[in-house]
């Protein structure tokens, strides 16, 4: 019998997806008709000239993820900034809302995933190395971070946006002991004035599995980019076996917890060094488009089928056309083979 916990997941995630209590079964496991088959949008620096929604969604997309920023000058300093209406058109209020709506109007669905971005030239900080060195400094930062999430749980609530991540990659902040009653209170303070699913997007390493706090939130979601293979020219057998390790491991946790997971974020460059380091967003590693295409069709292949899969969103698409031919190493798989392999499986019949 499942648990109530798993109930109301199901709940909440069939509710997210526009499906009614009447219409579908209130337990896991997801059925793969209902999985969230999302690209994550680059907020672009100015407003596009055409809608990009009904490309994306001719592929079957049903969900959209929309990233805002928010900025630091180091990863050990409290002075989380936020600016809602500058900078580059997406990622401001006025971007988010009209690619929120054009969504909707082209019948996906959106996920707003804000994260942080700590400009320290010269350092190897980022996100997951956030760490204060006194409770005061944590409380500060802490007070501001409540402060930016709950702009956006109101922002989602006027616009009905169906998902909000509130937190991304934040393994230093999110597994420090003294942090759990912060991060209690902004989730509790979110859903004061949000109504919709309620995420995490955990780090693919320790944060996954040893969040304290899953049983906060409404579905397991996790960033997944961990190496697959350290060949120069990985085979299928190689990565599937990685892969299936990869399950036995998610599958677990998600069972602990009694909740769907979700790929909040998945994805691989054009590269030749692809597998071995898929977070990567830079190397001197040569174009295999090939190789992309694989990575894809090898990941849909094990976890599509998983009673525990609650969808992916690939990272990423960009709204621009004239931007697009400078990516033929990035991780977009806009021109590339790896697309068709995006369609099939998005467009596949349940």
């Amino acid at each position: 019998m499942p648990s109530d916990r798993m109930t109301w997941a199901a709940i909440v995630l069939f509710a997210a997806l526009g499906l009614s209590a009447a219409a579908a079964p209130l337990t896991l496991p997801i059925e793969p008709a209902e999985r969230m088959r999302g690209i994550c949008l680059e907020g672009p620096p100015r407003r596009p000239d055409a809608d990009p929604m009904p490309e994306m969604a001719s592929l079957g997309v049903n969900w959209v993820s929309l990233t805002p920023f928010a900025h630091m000058s180091s990863d050990s300093s409290p002075d989380l900034r936020t600016s809602f209406n500058a900078g580059w058109w997406g990622e401001s209020d006025e971007g988010l809302i009209e690619c929120a709506r054009w969504a909707n109007a082209a019948g996906m669905r959106v996920m707003l995933k804000p994260h942080i971005w700590i400009r320290s030239r010269g350092s190897d900080a980022w996100r997951g190395t956030i760490s204060m060195a006194s409770e005061e400094a944590w409380g500060s930062w802490f007070d501001r971070y409540e402060e930016w999430m709950n702009h956006y749980a109101e922002l989602a609530e006027r616009e009905q946006i169906e998902a909000l991540v509130v937190g991304t990659e934040l393994i230093r902040a999110s597994l420090d002991p003294r942090c759990e009653p912060h991060w209690r209170r902004v989730i509790a303070s979110v859903r004061e004035r949000y109504s919709g699913l309620v995420l995490w997007s955990a780090h693919w390493e320790r944060e996954f599995e040893d969040l304290p706090f899953w049983d906060a939130l409404d579905a397991m979601g996790v960033g997944v980019y961990f190496p697959l293979s350290q060949s120069d020219v990985p085979t299928d057998e190689e990565l599937r076996a990685s892969w299936r390790r990869a399950v036995r491991r998610i599958a677990e946790v998600s069972e602990e917890h009694q909740l769907p997971v979700i790929f909040t974020e998945i994805g691989y460059r054009s590269v030749s060094d692809a597998a071995k380091a898929p977070w990567l967003w830079q190397s001197e590693a040569p174009v295999d488009n090939e190789l992309q295409r694989r990575l894809y069709e090898v990941m849909f292949e094990e976890c599509w089928d998983q009673p525990w899969f609650g969808g992916l969103f690939v990272w990423k698409w960009y709204a621009r056309t004239d931007r697009r031919g400078r990516h033929e190493t990035d991780f977009t798989p806009q021109g590339k083979p790896a697309l068709e392999v995006i369609r099939r499986w998005f467009q596949r019949e349940p």
